[in-house]
């Protein structure tokens, strides 16, 4: 097991393991000697994680795609940002779906706020959403603002959708049953799953025709997907092949 080290800290959870419990905040970014970077996540998703397989962020929620209007106005200074949820609402948010996310102003001016906690609601139902104390509302709010919100893009981590709905986010290092936590890598050398063969030096990106590989960029790439990086080594199809990701 590698030893992590972040702002001179030594982690507790090795890369190579996972937890019932969280052990560290989801999206906490650690460093190897060797110059590996992972980042620490909540696995979703079905199937559950193994290594070598690409992975992406959690499904946004198709239903407030277009914002949520302010039902009341919001101060500057605000702790917290009151949203009624719409009436098409097609699934209940559970407590603190969203936090570790992002509450953001869709129009002018566009800021972004970081969600520390909320209850649950359905529709027509008026969900409180915490802000840190170190994050208030800058401007005020009016009644009628478009609010949008974003899940932490490190909860409910999961496989790579042959047509992804969500970022690519990184590699999986380690089996993670569904809802359990433990790590992805971002950067440096890591073996990936690939589809065909492809030399070394050559671009990979999420395929777009087996979920959870890689395939050499423009070959069954995903159209418009984000490298994950370059081959250190020839591939084989099937095969997993050793990657120097950039995803960060």
């Amino acid at each position: 097991m590698a030893n992590f080290a972040t702002q001179g800290l030594i982690s507790g959870q090795p890369e190579k393991v996972y937890s019932t419990r969280p052990m560290h905040p989801l999206g906490m970014r650690v460093l190897t000697d060797d110059g590996r970077m992972f980042r620490y996540i909540r696995s979703g998703g079905v199937p559950p994680l193994v290594p070598g397989q690409v992975l992406m962020g959690p499904i946004p929620n198709g239903d407030l795609v277009s914002g949520i209007a302010l039902a009341e106005q919001v101060e500057i200074g605000s702790l917290t940002v009151p949203l009624v949820m719409p009436g098409t609402l097609n699934a209940v948010i559970d407590d603190n779906d969203y936090l570790g996310g992002m509450l953001w102003v869709i129009a002018s001016p566009s800021q972004g706020y970081r969600i520390d906690g909320h209850k649950g609601g359905f529709r027509n139902s008026k969900i409180v959403f915490h802000l840190p104390i170190d994050d208030p509302i800058q401007t005020t709010l009016p009644i009628g603002t478009l609010i949008g919100l974003a899940y932490n893009q490190y909860e409910w981590a999961q496989q790579c959708a042959i047509a992804p709905t969500g970022p690519v986010v990184g590699v999986a290092v380690s089996p993670i049953p569904t809802q359990l936590f433990g790590w992805m890598q971002v950067r440096g050398l890591c073996p990936v799953r690939m589809v065909g063969a492809s030399p070394a030096g050559t671009t990979v990106h999420p395929s777009n025709t087996v979920a959870g590989a890689a395939v050499a960029a423009g070959a069954g790439a995903v159209t418009n997907s984000r490298s994950l990086g370059v081959l250190v080594d020839a591939s084989v199809d099937a095969k997993a092949a050793p990657v120097m990701l950039m995803l960060e």
